[in-house]
């Protein structure tokens, strides 16, 4: 990769920094300019090469619009679906404490290696969403001491082998606690206040999910 390539791709990243839906709409932008210059020539190269900011802009604009026309309906379709579902997980993301990334995670767990990080994930041990080939882990499953507790973990274990879009809805839904007040699942877990009974209701309630989205 060139340096001045490299540049660019830092000054985009900073750009999008904290911004999960920056980076989203930036994946895709640049999705369209990399099945563009697939398709040009080096003869085109050559002349865009030697037209300004403005004019480079909006022909490169115009290449990918005509090949979006051209495209397969069915392939934009597809494309266009899974864009809402990212969004979709990263707005439910953002309405309930956000999200750290690999190495956020790894920091926010005392330094450990991101590769430990994977292990967990491998291994249930945390909650994750796989986001346009990102791992985000919810901010939400760890206490102030920054801990998963016990009760959280063994839903975390449950919900590893569930549809993870179900998942995070079910904990991000609300339920009555013991003493009568309402609040979301993540909060009952992490809180480990409650009596047991509640925790293996919430138990039951997880391996059920597969049934409960049908």
């Amino acid at each position: 990769m060139s340096i001045a390539i490299k540049k660019q791709i830092d000054l985009l990243e900073h750009a999008t920094s904290g911004n999960d839906m920056a980076k989203v709409v930036l994946s895709r932008v640049l999705g369209l300019y990399g099945k563009c210059f697939e398709k040009i020539n080096s003869s085109d190269l050559v002349d865009l090469a030697a037209l300004s900011d403005t004019e480079l802009a909006a022909e490169v604009g115009i290449k990918i619009a005509e090949m979006s026309v051209f495209s397969d309906v069915e392939e934009t379709s597809s494309l266009k679906e899974r864009t809402e579902g990212e969004l979709y997980f990263l707005n439910l993301l953002s309405n309930h404490e956000s999200g750290l990334d690999t190495k956020q995670v790894a920091s926010f767990l005392g330094g450990i290696s991101t590769a430990a990080v994977g292990k967990q994930r491998k291994n249930g041990q945390i909650f994750y969403l796989k986001v346009a080939g990102k791992y985000y882990h919810p901010c939400f499953q760890f206490n102030e001491e920054n801990v998963i507790t016990d009760s959280f973990k063994r839903v975390i274990k449950i919900l590893s082998s569930k549809d993870q879009m179900a998942s995070l809805e079910f904990l991000i839904s609300e339920m009555e606690t013991f003493d009568g007040s309402v609040k979301s699942i993540y909060e009952i877990l992490r809180g480990e206040n409650q009596p047991r009974f509640t925790y293996e209701q919430i138990e039951k309630l997880a391996n059920r999910i597969d049934d409960l989205t049908k």
